[in-house]
């Protein structure tokens, strides 16, 4: 699984997990929240708001991650503030991922998901891949 997050002014590390990893609550918190979207969040925006916004898969929406979500990032928005499968309101699905999509199948893409998570194609992806073409659905 491959989770990214894209914001007005910038966006955030990728973070790989293996595919043998069963995405729970559990692994959501500690691998996606903890190891990687807290510290991106308290160096980027040192002094800003920040309000996170998901998809509300189950991992995301598990009383165990509601209490990392209140205790780390108060200013999220619960699941009943965000319409599902809104364009408008929804950048990474409608835009970010269709676009590394197109990239991906125009080009010499990655096999194996031990190609895709290689240094040398994250740095790639990072630096071709901007908030730009998605700062027009970005709220």
């Amino acid at each position: 699984m491959v989770w990214a997050g894209v914001t007005s002014t910038g966006k955030t590390p990728l973070v790989f997990i293996d595919r043998n990893v069963k995405i729970n609550a559990e692994v959501h918190q500690k691998t996606v929240l903890m190891e990687n979207l807290l510290p991106w969040a308290s160096q980027h925006f040192v002094g800003r708001l920040f309000i996170l916004q998901q998809d509300w898969a189950p991992s995301h929406g598990a009383k165990s991650t509601k209490v990392v979500l209140d205790t780390h990032f108060p200013g999220y928005l619960g699941k009943d503030l965000w319409p599902a499968r809104s364009p408008d309101l929804n950048p990474m699905d409608f835009s970010k991922w269709g676009l590394l999509k197109r990239r991906a199948r125009s080009q010499a893409a990655p096999t194996t998901f031990w190609m895709l998570s290689r240094p040398h194609f994250r740095r790639r992806e990072a630096k071709s891949t901007t908030t730009t073409s998605a700062a027009p659905a970005i709220p």
